[in-house]
């Protein structure tokens, strides 16, 4: 009876060792097509969430996104209509520069500007 016992704790192991193996090899097998996968389902899911939604931090997010998917123009299209409807969200001015890749282009400036504006404490850096 022990022996049995043994056997089955020894297989339900194995099970579970081989079962977090398969895990890992699927885990680091992540190829850039599961990443632009993920990137069009979170900016998907972000736009939706929008819909309803009076909070522009799903529309910085889903800027936030394009802008690691190199869309940068999208990116920057979508923080300036956050900025149209909230002229003072401190956040998407920041993420705003972020964006922008000359840094020395008027927008950059303008967002810059804003920054230093919106939250004094950036003023003395």
């Amino acid at each position: 009876m022990t022996r049995g016992i043994v056997v089955v704790v020894a297989v339900v192991l194995l099970a579970w060792l081989a079962v977090n193996e398969r895990n890992l090899r699927v885990q680091a097998s992540g190829t850039a097509a599961t990443a632009k996968q993920n990137f069009a389902r979170a900016e998907h899911d972000f736009a939706r969430s929008s819909w309803l939604n009076p909070d522009t931090t799903p529309d910085l997010q889903r800027a936030y996104v394009l802008d690691a998917r190199r869309e940068h123009d999208r990116a920057i299209r979508v923080a300036r209509e956050v900025l149209r409807s909230e002229p003072e969200n401190r956040d998407a001015w920041g993420l705003l520069l972020g964006f922008v890749r000359d840094q020395r282009s008027p927008l950059a400036q303008r967002a810059r500007a804003e920054v230093r504006r919106l939250n004094p404490l950036a003023a003395r850096r």
